[in-house]
């Protein structure tokens, strides 16, 4: 015969369980059918997308060569679905900021992270 904390050790257990176990399924379930955006997209094919930005024109407001960053006013980013707006980007080469100044036009691309994967001053 079963003492009492016996039967209700093996309650509690079948409970985890079974809360384990539909916790478990339903994060499944979710990234298997949750993946999509609300505009339609699929987000593993987005975040593939995104790296493949095409270039956009921008305006150089501000470059901190010493952190890698540059502020940029840039036109819409279509493949990020971003409106036009001035923010800033990094780099992990600041190198490729060398040169460029307040009021330059540039051309640049960048991933989903606002990382800079290229960028190039426009001819005037």
């Amino acid at each position: 015969m079963k003492t009492q904390a016996e039967k209700t050790f093996n309650t509690i257990r079948a409970i985890l369980v079974i809360a384990l176990t539909f916790g478990v399924s339903s994060s499944i379930w979710a990234m298997n059918h949750n993946n999509d955006h609300p505009n339609g997209h699929n987000m593993h094919m987005m975040s593939e997308h995104k790296a493949m930005q095409k270039t956009v024109i921008a305006e150089v407001k501000r470059v901190q060569l010493h952190n890698g960053k540059i502020t940029l006013k840039h036109g819409k980013l279509d493949e990020l679905d971003m409106p036009p707006m001035t923010m800033s980007f990094s780099t992990d080469d600041p190198t490729m900021l060398e040169g460029l100044k307040r009021g330059d036009q540039v051309r640049f691309r960048s991933d989903s992270k606002m990382k800079l994967l290229e960028i190039q001053k426009t001819n005037d």
